[in-house]
């Protein structure tokens, strides 16, 4: 009965042979004579019918301590209410096995069956999953040992286990697993004790080898009450037979070291082969768990990795399906290295997760647009629970690492038409000078030509547009817009092609047509838009051509004109608005033009010459308020009648507009300018200019360099600026300001106010190297650099006026007489 304490009649004689004092790990003390031994009641005295058989104490024997950190385990719970459910489980297991003698593998037959067996026990139990009813643990009772044998199938080698890698054979092993099973946050457990038996050929087992039960054991509560719940099927492998990914490691951590990803072989697969590895097997192409020849030896098929393919590429930008087979319906977890950073899962995108119902389906992936283009890697875990990460254990399934190729979106055609560098929306149909699709007022007879853009507007490498067949124009007479230039039939991705369409109207009057493209382009075939123009009659036909000596010929009409002439490359390109509305553009080679003659007659008309032309113009602005402005060589501009605004620009230029009103710039250069008539603004800019206002009001400004400034009649006031200048105030009341430099300031006028050779001298005399007594002399007698033109008071001439004269810095002469001066304190104390 349970309580009863059994003991021995008698003392029962043990005994052994030793060779140390104590005896040394292993000596065994055993019954001597060998013979059952009946136990009595301890209380009563009474025989109890309860035998000692045989008896052994070992001192200090050889144990041998297994531990199991990636042991598999499956159990079959069955409810209260008869249902099952089959819950995988993973976790630590240790054993100890003992020895029956100092060396490992020694053994005793102590049943007396003819085999050797040594005694062992599970003292380690930690077993995790999940279920229906929440997570599932497994541990050892803790009051409860359990223990078990390992007994060998044929007795060759008596005395000792034979069993690998003791002895070659064949073993019967078996533990009564006495446990907790936590379901729930429940604790329950059972008394019968679970003998879990399997045949091992090694000690430790072997991979593979599993211990199993199929007896119903009833799980009780705390207070060993029945619950219901039973434990009926179980298996227990201790070194579960693991898949392992392929993968480069260490970075995509495939290595047992690095945490790589195992699975326990339980029968679900990726595909429908799988074989075992003892640990992963990188290579550079995650290809070792195929060819398995890292590991000599282990076993596996021929390409068992064959549960994932790629039907079609892997595209950046998109989404598409891979094909992935599973044994049974379970949960997919797969990784992509889409920023080849070299790991899975660290950016948005690269883990994904899958129900798969069984069989093979279609997977879904969607490959970031900002994906690495080139070579990467794709790890897919195929479990029952799922949850899983890149890394560690699973208690079932496979793992397959493939490397993969992620391509560049080859974005569609997309087709953009632009003019004048302006877009063309497609079906635009309001023509507008700004992209050439108004070709203006043009004359009957003449023709204008524009040159349009197609662009393959998506990128280098992308789909080819293909434009079939050649441009058409419907809507306007047979010969009024005519395309002269058709396009290339192919515009590579992010390429370009031109066409060119001519206007020619052969009557007056307003002109429209439609211009369509025919192209590949998914929603903009054909591509459309409206073209104008309009023809008219004039009076004088404008002239635009280059006669044989390389002279540029412009001649414009009575009209408004507008004229633009600029280098192109190796082109000068006249582009010109005749009589307000009739525009025209001509192209000359640069090389041929030597000189360039522009002529607007009337009207108030714009002539400008790019700085970049340098051959010399001569630019004739005529009746009108004319905006002439010169280009980059020595020009010659007349304004001509009208207040007009004269431009010199670079170079050497004479600038002439004897009607008055007007505004002069000379720019850079040495400039000639004058004029005359009512008010002008006049600025000599850079250079030794000479400046002749003429009559009228005028402000001269002879800005930097050397300058001849010469108001001639009215009140005019005359601004020196930097330089050593010569400021003529003539006839009326002006204002002469020397500002810095070596200036000459005469308030009346003299003989040679109108002569530009005089002036030239004078200047050149004043501004010479000799003491400022012997130029005054020079001046005064006609010597030195002046030549014969003599400045005195023979020459110079008062007008009875009184003017301002100012110095400024540096030393200056000035000439007056007593009634033109102004003020007596003008003079600084090195003037003279």
């Amino acid at each position: 009965a349970t309580g009863q304490r059994l003991t021995t009649a008698a003392p029962m004689h043990v005994q052994s042979v030793i060779d140390n004092k104590p005896p040394t790990d292993g000596e065994r003390y055993i019954f001597n004579p060998p013979v059952p031994v009946e136990l009595i009641d301890a209380a009563t005295g009474l025989p109890t019918g309860i035998f000692i058989a045989s008896a052994t104490n070992d001192v200090a024997p050889t144990v041998e301590h297994d531990q199991f950190e990636e042991a598999f385990a499956e159990i079959e719970l069955v409810r209260p209410d008869g249902s099952t459910e089959f819950v995988p489980l993973l976790g630590r297991t240790e054993i100890d096995v003992f020895f029956e003698g100092p060396d490992e593998g020694d053994a005793s037959d102590d049943s007396r069956n003819g085999r050797d067996e040594v005694p062992t026990e599970m003292v380690a139990l930690d077993l995790q999953g999940n279920s229906s009813l929440g997570p599932i643990q497994i541990r050892l009772n803790p009051n409860m040992p359990s223990v078990g044998e390992i007994e060998e199938q044929v007795n060759n080698n008596p005395g000792i286990l034979d069993v690998d890698p003791f002895a070659p054979g064949n073993a019967d092993s078996f533990f009564d697993v006495f446990f907790e099973i936590s379901v729930g946050g429940t604790v329950l457990h059972n008394n019968v004790p679970k003998r879990m038996s399997s045949v091992i050929g090694n000690k430790p087992p072997a991979p593979g080898d599993t211990y199993e039960n199929n007896d119903n054991t009833e799980l009780l509560d705390e207070n060993d009450n029945p619950t219901g719940f039973f434990v009926r099927l179980v298996r227990h492998t201790p070194r579960p037979e693991l898949d392992w990914g392929d993968a480069p490691d260490p970075t995509y951590r495939t290595l047992r070291a690095s945490g790589g990803p195992s699975h326990a072989i339980t029968g679900l697969t990726l595909g429908t082969a799988i074989d075992a590895e003892p640990d992963g097997q990188p290579n550079a192409t995650a290809t070792g768990d195929d060819i398995n020849l890292i590991f000599p030896g282990i076993p596996g098929p021929p390409g068992d990795e064959d549960g994932v393919t790629f039907p079609a590429p892997l595209v950046a930008g998109t989404t598409t399906s891979i094909n992935v087979t599973a044994s049974a319906p379970a949960v997919l977890d797969y990784f992509f290295d889409f920023d080849g950073s070299g790991t899975f899962g660290d950016s948005a995108g690269e883990t994904m997760v899958f129900a798969h119902p069984g069989g093979t389906v279609a997977v879904p992936v969607t490959i970031p647009a900002g994906a690495a283009v080139g070579a990467t890697f794709a790890r897919f875990r195929l479990s029952t629970a799922g949850g899983l990460g890149p890394g560690g254990p699973a208690r079932d399934g496979e793992v397959e690492d493939h490397a993969v190729t992620i391509d560049r979106r080859i974005l569609p055609q997309e087709i953009d038409v632009q003019g004048n560098g302006v877009s063309i929306a497609h079906g635009d149909v309001t023509p507008d000078v700004a992209d050439d699709t108004d070709f203006g007022d043009v004359t009957i007879g003449s023709t204008i030509s524009h040159t349009f853009t197609i662009f393959n507007d998506n990128g280098i490498g992308d789909a080819d547009l293909t434009i079939s067949p050649p441009v058409s124009i419907t809507g306007a007479p047979l010969g009024v817009f005519e395309v002269t230039a058709e396009p290339a039939m192919t515009v590579p991705g992010g390429g370009s092609t031109t066409f060119t369409v001519k206007f020619a109207p052969d009557v007056a009057g307003p002109f429209s047509a439609t211009v369509s493209i025919a192209n590949d382009d998914a929603d903009e075939n054909p591509y459309n838009f409206e073209i104008s123009g309009t023809g008219v009659e004039l009076s004088i036909t404008p002239i635009v051509e280059l006669d044989a000596d390389g002279v540029l010929h412009v001649v414009g009409t009575p009209g408004d004109d507008r004229i633009r002439i600029k280098p192109d490359g190796a082109l000068l390109r006249v582009i010109a608005d005749f009589d307000g509305h009739f525009r025209q553009k001509y192209n000359f080679l640069k090389s041929r033009v030597t000189s360039i003659h522009v002529d607007v007659l009337a009207g108030n008309d714009d002539v400008d010459l790019h700085t970049a032309v340098f051959a010399p113009a001569t630019l004739l602005g005529g009746p009108g308020g004319d905006i002439l402005g010169g280009g980059g060589g020595d020009d010659f501009i007349d304004g001509g009648l009208g207040p007009d605004v004269l431009r010199g620009d670079r170079g050497d230029d004479r600038i002439i507009d004897l009607m008055g009103g007007n505004t002069v710039d000379g720019d850079g250069g040495d400039d000639f300018i004058q004029t005359g008539g009512s008010r002008d603004v006049i600025d000599g800019g850079r250079g030794d200019d000479v400046i002749l206002a003429g009559r009228g009001d005028d402000v001269i400004i002879g800005g930097f360099g050397n300058d001849i400034l010469v108001g001639e009649g009215g009140d005019d006031e005359i601004l020196g600026r930097d330089g050593n200048d010569i400021l003529i105030g003539g006839t009326g009341v002006d204002r002469l300001i020397g500002a810095r430099g070596k200036d000459l300031l005469i308030g009346g006028s003299t003989d040679h106010d109108s002569d530009e050779a005089a002036l030239r001298a004078i200047l050149a005399e004043w501004t010479g190297s000799g003491s400022l007594a012997t130029r005054i002399s020079n001046l005064r007698n006609g010597g030195g650099l002046n030549g014969g033109f003599v400045l005195d008071g023979s020459t110079i001439h008062a007008d009875g006026d009184i003017d301002d004269l100012r110095g400024g810095d540096d030393t200056d002469w000035a000439w007056a007489e007593s009634i033109d001066l102004a003020l007596a304190d003008i003079l600084d104390t090195d003037d003279t």
